[in-house]
């Protein structure tokens, strides 16, 4: 990291990026050929707490969020995705593209095969969780846990419970 004008640059292969107040994330993409961070500004003093938050991606920067709070590569580094919140809804967006909307959002993850995204959602007011794939939301289930793709990523297992029954 390098200082410009009172603010620091993330200095990637002797390239400096835009600046921030901060940066957070950094992080390499699996092939070694993508670079991704998070840049934030506009702390608060009483809380420490950044009011925005800019996902970049190779020098890039992205829209402005209030947090992102995951950035990830796909497992071949061509496919990459953040969980960002904005107006007090979460969103993921992946490859440049933003998905449904939910009030909360975990567990985003990319299949081995680099083909599928997931995560678990959830709204307020739904004591359920919702398991997202490729921006579709699937059915309601109280939670999602050991949630495993098979290793050629074609195959999705996970352990679900309704009520007080859990079901797989």
């Amino acid at each position: 990291q390098g200082q410009k004008n009172g603010k620091w640059v993330m200095v990637v292969d002797g390239e400096a990026g835009p600046a921030f107040e901060r940066f957070t994330r950094l992080t390499f993409s699996p092939d070694c050929k993508r670079v991704a961070y998070v840049g934030e500004d506009n702390w608060r003093a009483d809380s420490g707490i950044p009011m925005t938050s800019v996902p970049v991606l190779d020098g890039i920067p992205g829209p402005v969020y209030k947090f992102v709070w995951d950035i990830k590569f796909s497992p071949n580094g061509k496919r990459f995705a953040y969980h960002g919140e904005k107006n007090e809804k979460d969103i993921v967006v992946c490859d440049g593209r933003a998905g449904p909307e939910f009030d909360g959002i975990k567990e985003l993850m990319f299949s081995p095969d680099s083909a599928h995204i997931l995560y678990k959602s959830q709204n307020k007011g739904q004591a359920n969780d919702v398991m997202v794939i490729n921006d579709k939301p699937g059915q309601q289930v109280l939670s999602y846990s050991e949630i495993v793709f098979s290793p050629d990523g074609k195959r999705l297992a996970y352990q679900a419970a309704r009520g007080d029954k859990e079901q797989f």
